[in-house]
């Protein structure tokens, strides 16, 4: 089954994805993890512009933190809606 129909399944939706990684690197684990987000970049999120291009994962403090991730600014996002 092709992770697109696993996908599909289960209700998730792939929103990013470094193809280049695996390309330049070899990946020996991976790890599920969640992201906390707060404010309008879940809804830039949901418009399909982020890149984890340059983006690494830190561990501090049995805490994974994202760095170098981009996402977009929402473009529906005004001064009333931070």
């Amino acid at each position: 089954m092709s992770n697109k129909a696993k996908n599909d399944e289960e209700g998730i939706q792939v929103i990013c994805r470094n193809k280049r990684a695996f390309h330049e690197y070899e990946v020996s684990d991976r790890i599920e993890c969640g992201l906390v987000l707060t404010g309008t970049e879940v809804k830039g999120l949901r418009e399909g512009q982020a890149s984890l291009e340059e983006a690494y994962a830190r561990v501090d403090n049995e805490e994974v933190w994202l760095i170098g991730s981009d996402i977009p600014e929402y473009s529906m996002a005004h001064r009333m809606n931070p």
